[in-house]
């Protein structure tokens, strides 16, 4: 049955249904990533196998990305959907705590089954730089992709529960494509998609889940020298191994293994109950929680 006031473009309130506002963010972030990758492919600017982290041309594909990202942020927010850019102080949250979290996930594997010892690596300042300046526009662009308007839009129309869900599934799936990757690596990709939905939708900011995107990769690949979804670490800062199927995550890097599961899982779980009772609290204060 038809709300009073509402049409098939736009809901009781007067916005542009959730539906269009997603489909209208994918088809543009699609088309814009397959028009820049397909230039990148005819100017022979991409990264050829084996892939590493410190190799500059990873920067072109990780810039189509940002710029796909930002292109159907924008033609979401002309239908009047925000990607929830407020509060950028909020992206420390995420950086400390994904640092932590993959810190515990690597050192724990270490401890139990194998060792952790310095890199002997040279030029690691510079490197880690090149790392990081790759490193970002992925962590950008795939959190504008997946927890931005389109999460935000999606939260409108379904319980954040599903929506976080959903674009976690997509996360896991875009994985799969990676080197050595398997099932248990694109289900561990989703978990880390759970958990960084889960922190935008308590924060009503996508700002943590960037730094939580960034800090997770940079200490996966540079500080721990652990491969980052099937890609080579390069130079790093430390070196840790571990050993039998639940300890390591083989060559896709720790986010194949069991304990980094158990961790994801504890971190998503924490955060969505902490989100709820969040927002409990605003609504027993007269605010509303809802998503914008």
């Amino acid at each position: 049955m038809t709300e009073p006031g509402a049409t098939l473009w736009r809901d009781a309130t007067g916005r542009v249904r959730w539906g269009w506002v997603v489909l209208a963010f994918t088809l543009t972030a699609v088309a814009v990533a397959l028009g820049l990758h397909g230039v990148i492919y005819l100017l022979a600017l991409g990264p050829h196998p084996p892939y590493r982290l410190d190799d500059p041309r990873l920067f072109f594909g990780a810039s189509a990305n940002l710029l796909s990202g930002l292109a159907a942020t924008f033609a979401a927010r002309w239908l009047g959907q925000d990607a929830g850019f407020q509060r950028p102080r909020l992206v420390v949250v995420g950086l400390v705590s994904a640092a932590l979290l993959l810190t515990l996930s690597v050192g724990i594997s270490a401890a139990v089954t194998g060792a952790v010892g310095i890199s002997t690596c040279s030029q690691r300042a510079w490197l880690g730089l090149r790392q990081l300046v790759c490193l970002g526009p992925t962590a950008f662009g795939e959190e504008l992709w997946l927890r931005g308007a389109a999460l935000k839009a999606a939260s409108r129309g379904l319980h954040p529960l599903f929506a976080i869900g959903g674009t976690a599934l997509v996360f896991g799936g875009l994985h799969l494509t990676n080197p050595d990757a398997s099932l248990t690596a694109a289900l561990n990709v989703a978990l880390v998609g759970v958990w960084f939905g889960a922190l935008a939708w308590r924060f009503d900011s996508i700002w943590p889940a960037i730094g939580a995107h960034l800090a997770w990769n940079w200490f996966e690949g540079f500080v721990w020298g652990q491969n980052v979804s099937g890609i080579q670490a390069g130079c790093s800062l430390l070196t840790a191994s571990a050993h039998g199927p639940f300890f390591s995550g083989g060559g896709f890097g720790p986010e194949a293994s069991g304990v980094t599961t158990v961790c994801l899982a504890a971190a998503a779980l924490v955060t969505a109950v902490g989100a709820g009772q969040r927002r409990e609290r605003a609504g027993a204060v007269g605010g509303t929680g809802a998503e914008s």
